[in-house]
Parts: structure tokens; C-alpha cells; sequence
């Protein structure tokens, strides 16, 4: 029965009813109080909605029971950011990072919180390696050229956007995926994900052992792929190229 409120929950998200979808995930909370998945994706929709403390809370409940999932905690990180409480994002991004180290995005993210701290150095380091793992990353190579403009680099941050610009007129990012494709990074994401918690602990729970599955996750995640880059872009729309 949980199952069937969780998959109509997320039909309701697709379909933009989201105080439908709010209702039949806390429908299958009631029967099944531990379902992770149905506290997370009641926590994107409370961001989705820009309700950013319920959205919290939500991403704590879930993360309780999967005390290792980095897109959980990418996602409790961009709620805290929304909601001004950038340090605990960062400590969030941080141990995202740490799961995932060889997640490019990860790095991305948690490079614009630094930012937002002012901490532009470390920003731009971050930006840089987020660049080593994902040369075709058209939105790092733009915010890596702002920092770069802020702290006069002219000449560099130049060849930042004009790399940005190259790649974006390739048509290599902003591509909505199609069904398949999204399946497909679905099963290549939760193989890295359980081989990335295997090497943080030896013996996982079962709970820790969970994954996030849902067509909602993977379209409306913000900081975890390139897929995603429109919600990005929302999200940094306040740095500006002079």
C-alpha cells in the first residue's frame, strides 16, 4: 500500500500538483515510517515550493535513515543555503564531497556556498577540480571565470567564458533526458553511490543500503549532474558576467 501513495505521489509531482503529492507521500509515511525515499522527495517538493524549513526537516528524516546518501545531503545543503544558513551547507557539501569524491558536481556545488562565504580561492580551487573531472562542464567554466573576474583576473576569467560559451553553443549541456537515458543514469548512479558508502564503512545497515529511486529525483536534483542545469542556473542568477 506505501508503495502505490509513493508512485501516485510522484505522478502528482510530474504533473505539478504538488500539495496532492505532499499529502499521499505523508499517506505512505503513516504505513511505512522509515521510508526514505517518501521523506525525500516530500523534501524536494517543500524546496520545489520554497518552503526551505519543512524541506529541512524532511532531508533530517530521510538522512536518518540513510545517514550516508550524498544526494540527500547535496539537497539539505541547497535547502540551508536558500535558507541562509550557508555554513551548515557547506558542512553538508563537504561531507557530500567526501562520499563522492570523484563526483565532479560535488565539487561544483560546494564551490559556489565557498563563494557565497567569500572564501574565492578555495571557491576557485574547488571549481577547478570539479573542471579536471568534467571538462565539458559549460556552468563551472562560467562561475570559475566570474570568481576569476572578481578578483581582477581579467585576462583568465576571458578564456573562462569564452570556453564556457564554446561548449554551451555545442549543445553539450541544458539537454532535458530522455526516459531511457534517465533509467540508465539512474543504475549507474546507485552502483557509484553503494560503491562510494562500501569505502566509507565497511558494514552498512540496511537502511544505509537504500537508494533513492524515483523519475523526480533525478529530474529536479539540483546540484548533482549536468542534466540538471537550468535548476543551476536558477540557482546562481545572482552572478552576473560585467
Amino acid at each position: 500500500m506505501s508503495n502505490i501513495h509513493f508512485n501516485n505521489a510522484l505522478e502528482k509531482c510530474e504533473q505539478e500538483k504538488f500539495q496532492e503529492a505532499i499529502l499521499l507521500f505523508e499517506k505512505s509515511i503513516t504505513i511505512t515510517p522509515d521510508h526514505t525515499e517518501s521523506w525525500y522527495n516530500k523534501g524536494l517538493v517543500y524546496l520545489k515550493l520554497e518552503n526551505y524549513p519543512k524541506a529541512i526537516s524532511d532531508f533530517d528524516k530521510a538522512l536518518s535513515f540513510s545517514t550516508l546518501n550524498p544526494d540527500i545531503l547535496s539537497q539539505r545543503a541547497v535547502a540551508k543555503h536558500l535558507n541562509n544558513n550557508h555554513r551548515e551547507a557547506l558542512e553538508d557539501f563537504d561531507t557530500a564531497q567526501n562520499l563522492e569524491p570523484q563526483n565532479p558536481y560535488r565539487y561544483s556545488s560546494r564551490a559556489y556556498v565557498k563563494s557565497i562565504l567569500g572564501d574565492l580561492k578555495s571557491a576557485i580551487e574547488d571549481y577547478k577540480k570539479a573542471l579536471e573531472l568534467d571538462p565539458e562542464d559549460a556552468i563551472a567554466w562560467n562561475n570559475l571565470g566570474l570568481l576569476e573576474e572578481k578578483l581582477g583576473y581579467q585576462k583568465e576569467a576571458k578564456q573562462k567564458f569564452e570556453k564556457a560559451d564554446e561548449i554551451a553553443d555545442k549543445g553539450k549541456t541544458f539537454e532535458k533526458p530522455s526516459i531511457d537515458q534517465i533509467v540508465k543514469d539512474y543504475e549507474e548512479r546507485q552502483k557509484n553511490i553503494q560503491e562510494s558508502l562500501a569505502m566509507q564503512k565497511p558494514v552498512l545497515d540496511n537502511n544505509e543500503q537504500k537508494g533513492i529511486k524515483s523519475y523526480w529525483n533525478i529530474i529536479k536534483k539540483v546540484f548533482t549532474d549536468k542534466k540538471t542545469s537550468q535548476d543551476f542556473f536558477s540557482f546562481v542568477k545572482n552572478f552576473g558576467r560585467k
